[in-house]
């Protein structure tokens, strides 16, 4: 009998491509404020805001969820910084509440956290490395996480940098953006380098910032592993490298053959808000789920066509 998975965020980047790879082995329930574009067979969609109590407490009363999935967030660390009120209510105490359900149905509770955790001050992170976050994006993430270790069959599944496909609903905002100096939209860094590749514009990427970027086909894999395991605890679902936004640059250059990656320049970080150095290593959690994770070289050989403009 298939398990009845409950995904909020549901049309957000991470739970869209969730439902996409995996609406025929799992009945899944989504839940998101806003209705999806694009439709996926067997995923039945509710809309509703997460931080909605009693909307949630319907949804358990209504149904059977074995497995939550909670990747509804404020994602944007500016906008956490200048409305730490809404962020606190969205990201920690809607968090919480859905904690409580959870453990109230007997569900499996995987929370999605991130490496900003980490103040940068260190690098290749382990599971059980301290955390210390700078931004308050990342302190929202650790005062959840400590909610979440006192459950002992909660999982957190820590990531980083996801990026993939565009969602329909957001191409036409990147068309607009796709020649910007700077990356837009971290989650599109592929299809912004490889705009600006094309066309010979500038593209100012940091080489002094250190990340481990998670395809986001690869990240909803490393979640079906955390069910199909029922791994708990602390994991690092990412993938494999510690690689800088600039040297990410110049494999998305190699990937699609282009030679000439001048347009592509280097500049060491200015932004305040993000740490220099959250690269995680991934070893523990690959033992714990049975796979292995992939570099960044292999993401883009497995999952970026190279007839298109940088889609899966």
């Amino acid at each position: 009998m298939k398990k009845t998975v409950l995904v909020t965020g549901c049309n957000g980047f991470i739970g869209k491509a969730f439902i996409k790879r995996f609406s025929k082995k799992y009945q899944i329930i989504g839940i998101d404020k806003v209705m999806s574009v694009e439709k996926a067979n067997d995923f039945s969609e509710h809309i509703l805001d997460v931080c909605d109590t009693e909307g949630l407490r319907r949804i358990f009363r209504d149904h059977t969820i074995d497995v939550v999935i909670h990747t509804a967030a404020e994602k944007s660390l500016i906008k956490c910084e200048n409305d730490r009120e809404n962020a606190y209510t969205v990201n920690y105490l809607a968090s919480v509440e859905l904690l409580r359900l959870a453990g109230e149905a007997g569900s499996k509770f995987i929370f999605i956290s991130s490496d900003q955790v980490f103040d940068g001050t260190g690098s290749m992170y382990s599971e059980r490395s301290p955390v210390n976050a700078i931004n308050y994006y990342g302190r929202l993430k650790i005062l959840t996480e400590h909610q979440l270790l006192q459950h002992p069959g909660a999982a957190i599944c820590r990531t980083a940098l996801v990026f993939g496909d565009i969602p329909k609903e957001q191409r036409e905002y990147f068309d607009e953006i796709k020649y910007n100096e700077t990356l837009a939209v971290q989650g599109f860094i592929v299809q912004q380098t490889l705009a600006c590749l094309k066309t010979g514009k500038t593209l100012i990427l940091p080489d002094d910032e250190f990340v481990s970027p998670t395809h986001v086909s690869l990240l909803a894999d490393q979640l079906d592993h955390v069910i199909m395991q029922d791994a708990s605890g602390i994991l690092h679902c990412c993938g494999k490298d510690r690689i800088s936004r600039y040297e990410m640059g110049k494999r998305i250059a190699a990937r699609f053959r282009i030679e000439d990656f001048s347009c592509i320049k280097r500049k060491g970080m200015w932004d305040p808000l993000r740490p220099k150095d959250v690269s995680l290593d991934c070893s523990y959690t690959e033992s714990v789920l049975g796979m292995e994770f992939m570099s960044f070289s292999q993401m883009l050989q497995s999952y970026v066509r190279e007839d298109t403009d940088g889609e899966i």
